[in-house]
């Protein structure tokens, strides 16, 4: 069984794309469309033997969609920044011997440590691994080609200058955040509002843009909070007068400021980070209603998760440790 893996594998390399595979084909020549294909993880070391036949017969069914750049990374291997998603799992036993398996794919956008799809096969003899490979790589030709397609939105939606929900007064933008046609106002009206100001850190740097995602995390803050966010001005509010004064201007029940003090990352073989991040939620009336600087756990990456995705999940789980004691002190 070991070499009628391989001989797959060779078979497939050496042979023209079929007539099928050439339908499904989607042109791409964005410099970003490249997927790193891990070898297999399996729950019974006798199916050790096909982890990297297995991967190769998958890298062999993506190689044939134009456009697509398959990289073959083994377990010690690094996985290049170029990576727009990686691809890995794990070969399951299922009976005695591992006489019967299946296969499970998780497909990730390591720039943004998310996982994009979770696909599996049915379970099947081991003797029929060669036609469950197979139908495992159509269906991931088509989970990858719209994987791609999202990791290019959410690198465009990145890049553009942030922006954020503008601060309505009155039915009436701010000059500095003008009213955005598309913006909920009906949910607004029904819901407390919330002011999100701008983030600060010590930490920000070309690679990672820290204050913006520790003010999109403030977004999702409020929203955990059954709030609305609202955008302060660029001029932030630097007291706690200030930020009173901006939260009554607004009609909100509070402003919220976060200043990320740390983000302290290793390596273990994967990229783990844990931060400080000081959240400060102002009353109208100047009342401090949380004042505290909140300490993540150590936040463990997946494999090929870079510095700006594990960031993000720090700072959420931040707001996580944050929410419930800023919903008390609301209620009071």
């Amino acid at each position: 069984m070991r070499w009628a893996i391989v001989w797959l594998v060779l078979a497939g390399a050496a042979a023209p794309a079929t007539t099928a595979h050439a339908d499904r084909r989607a042109k791409r020549s964005n410099a970003r469309a490249t997927v790193a294909i891990l070898p297999l993880t399996w729950t019974d070391e006798s199916l050790s033997i096909y982890s990297n036949a297995v991967a190769s017969a998958l890298a062999v069914e993506l190689r044939s969609v134009e456009g697509i750049r398959v990289e073959s990374v083994p377990l010690s291997g690094t996985i290049p920044d170029r990576v727009a998603l990686v691809v890995g799992g794990r070969i399951v036993a299922s009976g005695k011997k591992a006489e019967r398996v299946s296969v499970e794919l998780v497909v990730r956008d390591p720039e943004f440590s998310i996982t994009v799809a979770t696909i599996a096969s049915d379970v099947a003899p081991l003797g029929e691994i060669e036609t469950l490979i197979s139908k495992m790589g159509q269906k991931l030709e088509t989970v990858v080609a719209r994987g791609l397609r999202d990791h290019d939105k959410r690198i465009a939606e990145r890049e553009k200058p942030i922006r954020l929900r503008p601060t309505v007064v009155k039915g009436e933008g701010d000059r500095d955040s003008p009213p955005d046609p598309d913006a909920d106002t009906a949910a607004s009206a029904q819901q407390d509002r919330m002011v999100i100001m701008l983030a600060t850190t010590n930490t920000d740097d070309a690679v990672v843009p820290v204050s913006t995602i520790a003010t999109e995390s403030g977004f999702r803050l409020a929203e955990r909070l059954g709030c609305h966010p609202l955008a302060a001005p660029s001029n932030n509010a630097a007291s706690h007068a200030e930020a009173a004064a901006l939260a009554v201007k607004t009609g909100a029940v509070a402003t919220v400021k976060l200043h990320v003090r740390d983000i302290d990352y290793d390596w273990v073989g994967v990229l783990t980070a844990r931060g400080k991040v000081r959240v400060v939620v102002t009353a109208p009336d100047a009342t401090v209603i949380f004042d505290r600087t909140v300490r993540t756990d150590t936040i463990v990456g997946s494999r090929g998760d870079r510095h700006a995705g594990v960031a993000r999940m720090v700072l959420d789980q931040a707001m996580d440790i944050a929410a419930p004691v800023i919903r008390k002190e609301l209620a009071k």
